[in-house]
């Protein structure tokens, strides 16, 4: 199945002009190890290369290990800083979701914030990409029926 991520991220990169217009994200799924993370971090290496071509930060990608953007959520000041970067990262790459460790955090917690953030990119016409080992039957059984209904819509969604 290799062949079919590269060739769904080559096929999302080679309509990036369209996907940037119309907000649309990347929901990649599949067993654990399977190049989801690679895949998002070569397609942003080629995004940034045609977008930022003099490396000024005008479009920036930021990447986010989603357990840990969790835990930073708890910190007042910190969140102040990660609601900016929601709102003004032009691509927000969310890796591992739905295997939060719990540590620092509550199912429901990690869930909400998921919800707002997916949500706040959407009406802002920002692009999220999210990795998952979760198949979207799998999503559906944690996450709110609109966030569902949002990334059915406008996600490019890529099993590995």
């Amino acid at each position: 199945n290799d062949g079919n991520l590269k060739n769904n991220i080559n096929d999302y990169f080679m309509k990036f002009n369209i996907n940037k217009k119309i907000g649309r994200g990347l929901y990649i799924f599949g067993k654990y190890s399977t190049g989801k993370t690679l895949a998002t971090a070569i397609l942003a290496k080629n995004i940034l290369m045609i977008e930022n071509p003099l490396g000024t930060n005008i479009f920036n990608i930021k990447f986010f290990l989603y357990d840990d953007l969790v835990r930073f959520s708890y910190d007042e000041h910190s969140f102040s800083t990660l609601e900016t970067i929601i709102k003004r990262t032009n691509i927000l790459v969310l890796d591992n979701i739905g295997n939060e460790t719990g540590l620092h955090t509550s199912a429901r917690s990690s869930v909400s914030l998921l919800d707002n953030i997916i949500r706040n990119r959407e009406m802002n016409g920002k692009i999220t990409w999210l990795t998952t080992q979760n198949s979207p039957e799998q999503f559906a059984q944690n996450y709110s029926e609109p966030l569902r209904q949002i990334i059915r819509r406008n996600y490019q969604i890529i099993h590995t």
